[in-house]
This record gives structure tokens, C-alpha cells and sequence, in this order.
């Protein structure tokens, strides 16, 4: 089988994860506001996922088991949760069919937005519980946050796992 090469992002790439089976490939470039879901087998663009507007380092990008679900974190001490399901169900604004900002509402915004506490830099991954998404982040907090269907979620666990002060 020849190589396969996927054209994903005009600037450089900064991210990129693989799902569980090996038939999806998540990427993120150096800009940080778009992340891309192709098909591994034809290369195909499955999703364009929009972060955001504002350029941001994307710190991880991961799968939940059965690849309905992405998350993501970056250096705006935010992680992002989106649905892979139904591509119509985009949260468009209600504006989006308005001249050269088409292209831009045309992407699927995450479902779900969660700030971290001091706007740590973390990386995150779904729990194994239904509906988990976990944070470990640099100052050493952790967090785990369970989500509905309906984007509503709310902190389950915390813990500091380092102290960061320079007593002894």
C-alpha cells in the first residue's frame, strides 16, 4: 500500500492524535483555531472543529473510546469538548449565513467550553466513566468533570497533587 498524504493545515502542524483503532487522525496546527478529522484509510476530511477565532498553542487532542467525542486543551487554560456525531448539528450563530463569514461559521464549535482554575496549562483525556473528561496540569491540580449530552457540566473531582511554594 502506497503512503498516504493528507494536505491538513496551511501553516505547520502542532497536534495530532490518532483514535483507538487507528481510523480517525485529529490535527491541530501552529494556529490553534481549527482542528481537522480526516479518515486514515482515503484521507478524507471527516470534521473541521473550530477552537476558536484568537490563535492558542493546542496542548493535547484526544479520542473517547468510541471516537463520538474529541477534546482538547490549550494555553488558554480552556479545554474544549466536541461532538462527532451529526454533522448538522453545528452551533452555528444565528448570523453565520452572512457574506465572508460563512467559511468561518461553516465549522462545528465544541459542545462543551471548560475554563481550568487559574487557567492552568493542562492536557486532558475522557475518563472511563460515560461522560468524564479528566485535567492534569502543570501546577499539579487535577480535575476530572462529568458532562450531559446537553453541554452542561460540572466539576467531580479536584486534587493538588504538587505544592508549588517554595517552603520547606
Amino acid at each position: 500500500m502506497a503512503p498516504l498524504g493528507i494536505d491538513a493545515h496551511k501553516t505547520a502542524l502542532a497536534c495530532l492524535a490518532l483514535n483507538s483503532v487507528g481510523n480517525k487522525l485529529a490535527t491541530a496546527s501552529e494556529k490553534g483555531t481549527l482542528i481537522r478529522v480526516f479518515d486514515t484509510s482515503s484521507g478524507s476530511q471527516l470534521f473541521e472543529l473550530r477552537r476558536g477565532a484568537n490563535k492558542a498553542d493546542i496542548f493535547c487532542i484526544g479520542f473517547n473510546l468510541d471516537s463520538s467525542l474529541l477534546c482538547l486543551s490549550s494555553d488558554h487554560g480552556t479545554i474544549h469538548i466536541f461532538s462527532l456525531g451529526d454533522t448538522k448539528e453545528k452551533k452555528r450563530p444565528s448570523f453565520a449565513s452572512a457574506g465572508n463569514i460563512v467559511k468561518y461559521f461553516g465549522s462545528t464549535f465544541s459542545t462543551i467550553r471548560l475554563q481550568v482554575p487559574n487557567g492552568a496549562q493542562c492536557i486532558c483525556a475522557f475518563g472511563s466513566d460515560p461522560n468524564t473528561v479528566m485535567a492534569i496540569c502543570a501546577d499539579g491540580s487535577y480535575y476530572k468533570y462529568v458532562f450531559d449530552s446537553d453541554g452542561k457540566c460540572s466539576r467531580d473531582i479536584f486534587s493538588q497533587f504538587l505544592d508549588m511554594t517554595d517552603e520547606k
